[in-house]
Parts: C-alpha cells; structure tokens; sequence
C-alpha cells in the first residue's frame, strides 16, 4: 500500500471528509510508531509517518476551504508533531535507539500558518503568529541543543512572516493594525542590526533574521490598507515604502542574506524592489483616507493618490515593473469622486480623460476605460449637489452611451443624484431618464425601481401611492416571470411610506396587503432580498398610528399594529424591535383608542417593553408624555430620582437621540 500516494490523492480532493481520511491514516501511522521497541530500535511495521505523511495532511485541511474547523486542526497537528519530535529528548536515552518522527519543515509550519490566513477568522492573526513563534522556538531549541541533536531545525522563511502578516489584514481583529506594525517593525530592527534579537519580553530566546523583500512589504502594505485606520494607516504605509527603497538603494537586503547564508532564499525573494502592486497598495492606504475625512484632509489625500499615480507611470518609462493598469486609475479616480466637492470631480474626470488618452496613444488594453470608470466620475459629480454637476454628469452619461458601456449603475448613480439634488421635483428628471434606459436596452434592476418608487413618493402628487403600487406590482410580475431580480425590502418599505404620507383616511388596507406580499415573497419563495427587517415592521405599524375614518376602521387598525408588533417578537430572524417601532405603537395607542382605560394599559405595556429593551428615544417619551394621564405618568416616572432618565432605559440609542 502506498501511504504516501492515497495521502497525496485525498489532498488533492479540496474537501473536508478527505481531510479527514487522511488524517486518520496519519494517526494508525503515528500509532505504529508509538508501538515501536526501544530496546532492539526494531520496527514492528515499515507503515510510520514521515514529513511528507504529514504535510499532505496538513494540505488537505488547508485547503478544503474548512474555515476555522480546518485551521484548528492543522496547528493540533503541528502541536502534535513537536510535542512527538520533543519526546526523545525529555525521556533521556530510553527512546534514543527508536528512528526519529520527522521534524516539521517549513512547509508545515507555512501550511498551518495559511490554513489560519485562508479562514479569516478574528483570532487567525494571533492563531498564525502563534505558530510562528513555535517555528522560532523550534529553530532555537534545534541550534542550541535542547531537543535530540539529530534534528536540524529549519528557520522561518520570508513568506512565512508574510503568512502571519496576511492572517493579521485577514482577521479584521481589533488589534490588527497595532500587531501588522509592530511586527514590521522587529523584523526591521533585526534585519538593520543584521543580528538576532529578542522577540519581546514573553520570549526570551533569539530568532533569526528574515530578509523584507518585496512579497513581505506587499503584505504590509496590504494589511494597512485593508485597515481602518485611514490617514494613520497611509501615514506608515508611507513610511514603510521610505524603508524599502532604502533597503532597496542602499543593498541591506543583499548584505543580509550574504552574511546569513544559512538563510535558503532564491533570486525573486532576495529583491526588494517595488512593484506595481507596491504602489497600488500604497495609493489604495491613501484612497481609504478620503472616507471620513475633512474636506481638506480628503483632498490632501486624493493629490496624495495622484502623486503615487505619477510616480508609478515615470518609473514605468525608467523600465522599472510599476506598470499602472486600470485597477490602479480606478482607485485613484475614487479617491477624487470621494471627495464630495467640485474640485474632487473635476479632478477625477480629468484623470479619466488620461486614462482615455494613454490608452488611443498605447492600445494597451490594461488601460482601456471601462463603465466603472465613468460611474465613479457621475457619482463624485452627484455628490456636489450643484445643477451644474448634474448636467456635467448627463454629459458623461451620453458619452457612454455613444460607447455603448452604459449600464443599469450608470442611470441608476445620475437618478440617486438627481434625488440627492432635489428630491420634490426629481421624478421629472429621472421618469425620462428611465425612457432612454429601456430605449437604449439596458435592463433596469431592483435599485432603479426602487428609485422610481421614492422619487414617486415624494413629489406629493394626488396618485402618488397609484403610481408606487402600480412599479411595485410590475416588479413582482417581473420577477415571477423569470426576470433577473425581485422586489427589496427596501421597495415594500417605500411603498408603505407613500400610503403613510398620504392624506387618504383609509390607510391600513392596502398597507397590509403589501406587507402580506412581502412576507409571502420571502416565506414562499425563500428570497432573502425581501426579507422583512425592522425598517419594514416600523413602516407598517407608523401607518396603522395614521389610520383615519371611523372608530371602527381605526379599532382595526390598532389590533393590526399590536399584532405586528407580536408577530415581529416571535420571529427573531426580522430582528428585534427598536425605538422607532415602540414610537409607532405608543402613537397608535395614543390616537386609536378612546377608552382611557384600555389606553393606559397598553400605553404601559408597550413603555416597559421599550424600556426593558433600552429602546427609549426623546421622541418616545414625548409622544408618551403626550397620551398618558396623570396616573400613569406618575406611576412609570413618578420615582426617578432628580427627573433624570436612567441610562439602561435608553442604553441602545446614539447620545443624540437620548431623552
């Protein structure tokens, strides 16, 4: 039977259950290695593992695509690999006649490590480093003895330390920024020093060099930019770039690896030159430090962008691998749009008319513009809120209709920002935009719709919920006759605040038949985009409080709202209810009951349930406040000291909405 070959099968297979076999074929080897006699160094069975047992194991876990599961399994292995390979030597002569349990190579510690990188777990930077450190350990106890003297000991490669790195900027762990840098910056001390030094205070054995060549700046890189630290990330993503090209031009990296020759490198790994993924990085850290930022801070961060933009295509004509694609032009014309000001636009549309230029003047076709190009320069002009962006906008639109890359983004970003612009008076915009969309054959999707509907809705026209009811009915008649979307969430939940907006008395039926068809779309056909949320719950519950007719009508409406509200309880994967929710119900209580009595009573109810759930805004109090007698006001607020609203009654709340 060959081991090594089924082993090597069930890896190739990329499923958990061959993991699995494979590793329970490791552990009978393990096994027959373990009933070994000491005294004679006689095999019972030539069937024990060796490395490669091991690391074909290691593989089928790594890469089944397992999650967390699959990586917990391969650091068990590698414990129990090391706790074997430590055997010999803490039970003295007894088993130094036995062969030796293969020791783990790079390779191992490198799988285990990347099975933790491939899980992006939160704790898979700390479970990666963890690892690490045992290869550090592991290589120190080898060199100085402390384990039996037959093993070598292996060193931790370069695309070991990039492995930890890329854990760190997978996990999006709290401490992932803080622990990226702070390894950057011992791997640095030490390759400067070109000495081994200390870890930290928590080990307290030494650890070899490892040159930073350019995939371990890559990952830095990348780990800071997938941060959220914005400016600060972009900050020492600078400052780590100024420490490359200095390994780079001054040959640190070269004087490393030719005084450590123990250290196995080949010619790629022993350059740090920077590359076009280099600077895209670099320029993306900067591109993430727009969002959030003063107006200043944003634009400062966008020329930064540029800057790195220029530099990769100058060093490009200098024959250096910095080659800009249209990844690169994307981010940086992001940047500007991001920028939410005129100047930002305009900057971003010239650097796409750059990309336009170099790409007739070169043919390449990396740097051909494509849709994303142009929409990302239509919504940085829809953000500036200025008629004249919106026409510079239809513009571009034009444009790209003539080219024919117009798609259902490109109409929908220019409709949102005629929206954004002027939302009373935006549907006379958007109703022919939406003509030439379906004249020019480009397929309108749930968004547009949804679009559509709110534009509708706001205009206040006298068959406003006429026009809702009818695109919210032609979506659903889409979608079952096999149309490539379905009604949102977010669509219903337009359409039941065009009824509530409404000055119609009779609110509650049509609200509760599309509430009815939302529930059935999702329960009947499973869609999770129509999925009711709290959104929903609180658009219908508000429009039952704003029911009008008749004490009747109004008494339905009120057992409707109640019911919702108990509906939503019993279901907890709608959510739960929020402040909004317990508004619209204390209002229907307050408006649709006559009875004082029963008023009360609910009115206490529904005003402990918010509070239980630290739901208690302002606005509730106030519409409490507002229905309550006297009675009741004294006996729910009557014994809080000083007036003052405890904090757990509102605990959930942003301070702003606070009472």
């Amino acid at each position: 039977m060959d081991v090594d070959a089924a082993m090597e099968e069930w890896s190739k297979q990329f499923c958990p259950e061959s993991a699995e076999k494979a590793e329970k074929l490791l552990v009978a080897l393990e096994k027959n290695f373990d009933r070994l006699q000491p005294a004679s160094g006689k095999r019972k069975s030539q069937l024990v593992p060796n490395a490669i047992s091991y690391n074909h194991v290691l593989h089928a876990y790594a890469q089944c695509d397992g999650g967390t599961r699959a990586a917990i399994k391969c650091e068990r292995i590698v414990d129990r690999m090391l706790a074997k390979c430590r055997q010999g030597k803490e039970a003295g002569n007894t088993l130094r006649n036995l062969p030796l349990l293969p020791e783990p190579s790079v390779s191992t510690f490198n799988t285990a490590m990347n099975a933790w990188a491939k899980s992006k777990d939160i704790n898979s930077g700390v479970k990666a480093e963890k690892i690490f450190r045992q290869m550090e350990r592991w290589n120190f106890d080898c060199v100085h003895n402390l384990v039996d003297k037959r093993y070598n000991g292996i060193a931790p490669s370069t695309r070991s330390l990039a492995i930890v790195i890329d854990s760190w900027a997978n996990s999006k762990h709290a401490n992932s920024f803080d622990r990226i840098v702070a390894i950057f910056q011992h791997a640095w001390e030490k390759v400067i020093a070109a000495a081994p030094a200390e870890v930290g205070n928590d080990i307290d054995f030494e650890t070899p060099v490892i040159p930073l060549n350019t995939v371990i700046f890559n990952s830095l890189l990348n780990g800071l930019a997938n941060s959220d630290r914005g400016r600060e990330a972009a900050i020492k993503a600078e400052e780590i770039f100024s420490n490359m090209e200095r390994l780079n031009n001054e040959g640190v990296l070269q004087k490393v690896i030719h005084d450590f020759r123990e250290v196995a490198i080949d010619e790629v790994d022993s350059e740090s030159k920077p590359n076009t993924r280099t600077l895209s990085l670099l320029l993306k850290c900067w591109t993430n430090a727009v969002k959030g930022a003063t107006k200043e801070d944003a634009e400062d961060a966008a020329s930064r962008s540029e800057a790195i933009l220029d530099q990769m295509e100058e060093r490009y004509r200098d024959g250096q691998d910095t080659k800009p694609n249209k990844f690169t032009y994307t981010s940086c014309i992001q940047a500007w749009a991001d920028c939410s000001s005129m100047l930002g636009a305009e900057r971003a549309i010239g650097l796409l008319a750059r990309l336009e230029k170099n790409h007739e003047e070169s043919a390449d076709e990396d740097l051909q513009p494509n849709a994303i190009h142009f929409n990302v320069c239509i919504l940085g002009l829809c953000k500036v809120k200025e008629s004249g962006a919106l026409n510079r906008a239809k513009e571009l639109l034009q444009k790209m209709i003539l080219m024919g890359i117009a798609d259902s983004v490109s109409y929908n970003t220019l409709m949102g920002g005629y929206m954004n612009y002027n939302p009373t008076d935006a549907f006379q915009s958007i109703e022919p935009l939406f003509d030439t969309m379906q004249k020019n054959n480009t397929a309108p999707d749930t968004i547009t719709f949804n679009i559509m509907m709110d534009a509708v809705r706001r205009c206040n026209s006298d068959d406003a919920i006429e026009q809702v009811l009818k695109i919210l009915h032609n979506m659903i008649a889409l979608s079952k006759s096999g149309a490539d979307f379905t009604p949102s969430t977010t669509s219903f939940t337009v359409a039941l605040n065009t009824i509530n907006a409404s000055k119609i008395d009779e609110k509650v039926e049509p609200a509760r038949k599309i509430f009815h068809d939302m529930i059935s779309l999702h329960e009947g056909r499973n869609d999770d985009k129509a999925k009711p949320d709290a959104r929903a719950f609180s658009a219908f519950i508000s429009t039952c409080a704003n029911q009008g007719g008749t004490p009747e009508r109004k008494r339905v409406a009120l057992k409707l709202a109640l019911g919702t509200y108990e509906q939503l309880c019993q279901k907890p994967e709608y959510g739960k209810p929020n402040s909004f929710i317990y508004g619209g119900l204390l209002k229907a209580v307050g408006r649709l009951t006559n009875d004082q009595k029963e008023r009360s009573r609910l009115l206490e109810h529904i005003f402990m349930k918010c509070i239980q759930d630290g739901e208690l805004s302002r606005v509730n109090l106030n519409v409490f406040l507002k229905s309550a007698n006297q009675q009741l006001e004294a006996k729910v607020l009557g014994n809080l000291p000083g007036d003052r609203i405890p904090f757990d009654w509102c605990r959930n709340l942003k301070k702003q909405d606070r009472p």
